[in-house]
């Protein structure tokens, strides 16, 4: 898909919860399948639920994009270690702008609170947006999640 999208981007409701843990997963199975394997996919997928989705929205900051009355996208600020910790875009709205709908959301919101850098920890499929949005590579690293290796990449961004 290409072009923009009308999103709405407020904050997370634990309503919302249902709506995350949909994204969430369609994110992972569908696009972030390009970039790992079907062992690795199954590792990072099998364990969600929404009840993880719940505590996200309330142990973090986290944004919501609402297109037509569907959320399909979603962020999460931790601001206390200043880490954009969650992006997330359903993958029929990929390449539409809601990530950079999100990230803008996050790193006012880090402005707000009077921070001025922001670190992510991001995976192979993510790494390419998040460059184009100004997040610059500080080296790969790897994370082990439910038994299973990850290549990914440490990245951050100056605010301001």
């Amino acid at each position: 898909m290409s072009g923009g999208i009308d999103v709405e981007i407020r904050r997370a409701l634990v309503s919302d919860a249902d709506a995350l843990l949909r994204v969430h997963e369609r994110a992972i199975r569908i696009s972030a399948a390009e970039v790992y394997g079907p062992e690795q996919i199954e590792a990072w997928a099998s364990p969600l639920d929404v009840e993880s989705s719940r505590l996200l929205i309330e142990r973090t900051t986290t944004f919501v994009a609402v297109a037509d009355g569907r959320v399909v996208g979603f962020a999460s600020l931790v601001p206390s270690s200043a880490v954009l910790d969650q992006l997330y875009v359903d993958p029929d709205a990929g390449g539409r702008g809601v990530a950079r709908s999100l990230c803008g959301a996050v790193e006012g919101e880090a402005v707000s609170l009077g921070l001025h850098r922001l670190t992510t920890t991001a995976s192979l499929r993510a790494a390419p947006a998040l460059s184009r949005l100004g997040y610059e590579e500080l080296q790969p690293g790897e994370r082990l999640f439910n038994g299973r290796r990850f290549p990914v990449v440490e990245m951050a961004r100056t605010l301001g």
